[in-house]
């Protein structure tokens, strides 16, 4: 009777094991698909230039348009160039603006500086600054920025909000501008990517570098918040007056007797300053807007 109760229960085993075979290889099947398609669209990925294909970072595009050769995180770039390229506090066309770890933006970021407007107002254009209405990954160009440091040495900033808001957005702290040329005053050389994936990366950003913005800073909207901050938005940056040189009579008077001569024009101001009313006054939830709450650059 035992004999005949242990082969049974062996018997529906086996019967059991045979149903279920097919269900387990379903299973596995279905796995290794999954697995498949996962390391396609990975692959994929990596091809078109990283895993955030769609999505271009800070540094890539920085590097691309100034020629300075430094990769690695955007925050690490001052100490980086520290011996390799020439570093200041003060702005010029084709510098490179350092910020440091902060906040939402523990990466740091680097923006390229297109032109000076004043002791403390620059345009620079980057990637992979997002505001409302305008995504992360894209390009900003002719973006407003303006010094708030104390000693006006460029540690402290606020940036143009970027999309369909004007204004400011909080402030950033900051290392300073990596110079356009090498640390002994010589020229920049050529960029040289040594990987396969560094090369997809710079020919991404050279592509962007060649499209139309997604995003165009608009100073004249911002006149009445840079004046608020800074001054005047068409300052001219200050230099040092020439020195007085002494003249001799002779000269005084063969300068009395030419004939006047005619004023030079004036150039044109930096920044052409649009006379409007402002569509309402800013708030503070108008500030707040600017580097992503995570920084992926």
């Amino acid at each position: 009777m035992r004999v005949d109760r242990c082969g049974r229960l062996l018997a529906a085993l086996g019967i059991a094991s045979l149903l279920a075979l097919p269900a387990l290889e379903a299973s596995a099947s279905s796995s290794a698909t999954s697995s498949a398609s996962r390391q396609t669209t990975r692959q994929i990925a990596l091809q078109r230039g990283g895993a955030s294909a769609g999505r271009l970072e800070c540094v890539p595009y920085a590097r691309q348009v100034s020629g300075i050769d430094i990769t690695g995180n955007a925050h690490t770039w001052w100490r980086q160039a520290e011996g390799r390229y020439a570093r200041a506090n003060a702005p010029e066309p084709g510098a490179v603006l350092v910020f440091r770890s902060s906040g939402g933006m523990r990466l740091g970021h680097v923006s390229v500086v297109s032109r000076v407007v004043s002791s403390r107002h620059i345009l620079v254009e980057h990637a992979n600054w997002p505001g409302p209405g305008f995504p992360k990954g894209r390009v900003a160009r002719d973006v407003s920025m303006i010094d708030v440091s104390d000693r006006n040495d460029w540690t402290t900033v606020r940036v143009e909000i970027h999309g369909d808001r004007d204004g400011f957005g909080r402030h950033y702290p900051t290392y300073g501008f990596v110079l356009p040329r090498l640390a002994n005053g010589a020229p920049l050389p050529p960029l040289n990517p040594i990987t396969v994936a560094r090369a997809r990366l710079d020919e991404r950003a050279a592509r962007a570098a060649a499209r139309p913005a997604g995003y165009v800073g608009r100073p004249a909207a911002l006149t009445d918040a840079i004046a608020s901050e800074i001054g005047d938005v068409a300052e001219p940056v200050t230099r040092a007056p020439a020195p007085v040189v002494a003249q001799s009579a002779v000269q005084t008077v063969a300068q009395a007797a030419a004939p006047a001569a005619r004023p030079a024009a004036q150039p044109a101001p930096a920044v052409r300053v649009a006379m409007f009313t402002p569509r309402e006054s800013l708030h503070d939830d108008e500030m707040v807007f600017g580097a992503p709450d995570r920084s992926l650059r």
